[in-house]
């Protein structure tokens, strides 16, 4: 009597088959996590363009840049900037959210849990240029003749953040704002900026 060989797979083809198929997936889907949080950042800096724009427009009309008393944000979602309401509704980062960070290990003085702590987590004060936050940042200074808008990046190796930019300090023209960032810090998305310089 003959028997009938069964062809088929053996568990170690199976095995690699499904090693290789969660490797490929893998790959795939770091891949679509960077295009996104690339695409996020192309949103950011196309917003902040679109708000210095409007922010001249208000300037032709009303001979200086809206006045604040300290910076405001989009934190609180849309209608952050009621001053350019009659120019555009202002846009809100496309994350704008508060990115919760462990501070363990940090022991720089410019950052201080007033916001609240526990054990390990820390709400930082929401100074725009040393933030874990994502959102949009206003500020302007008496005369209000100059401007500074900041957001947050989620790539930090992007060639147009703030220590490839070169931006000048528009107060007083005569630091670069890079100067005041420590690129070396990991625990702050990289931070993009537009001026009225």
């Amino acid at each position: 009597m003959k028997t009938k060989k069964i062809l088929g797979f053996t568990l170690l083809e199976i095995l690699i088959s499904i090693a290789i198929i969660g490797l490929i997936s893998t790959i795939a889907l770091a891949q679509v996590s960077n295009a996104r949080e690339k695409a996020r950042d192309v949103k950011r800096k196309a917003d902040l363009t679109q708000i210095a724009k409007a922010l001249e427009l208000y300037y032709d009309d009303y001979g200086s840049y809206p006045p604040v008393s300290d910076w405001i944000d989009s934190r609180n979602g849309s209608g952050w900037f009621p001053a350019l309401e009659p120019y555009m509704q202002a846009p809100k980062d496309p994350l704008n959210r508060v990115v919760l960070k462990n501070f363990n290990n940090l022991t720089s003085s410019a950052l201080a849990c007033t916001g609240g702590c526990d054990r390990t987590y820390c709400y930082v004060s929401p100074d725009p240029y040393y933030s874990p936050y994502y959102y949009y940042a206003y500020g302007s200074l008496p005369p209000y003749d100059k401007f500074i808008l900041i957001a947050q990046l989620e790539n930090k190796n992007d060639p147009q953040n703030i220590y490839n930019q070169k931006v000048k300090n528009p107060w007083d023209n005569s630091y670069y704002l890079s100067k005041f960032f420590d690129p070396s810090h990991d625990w702050a998305p990289s931070t993009y900026a537009i001026t009225s310089n």
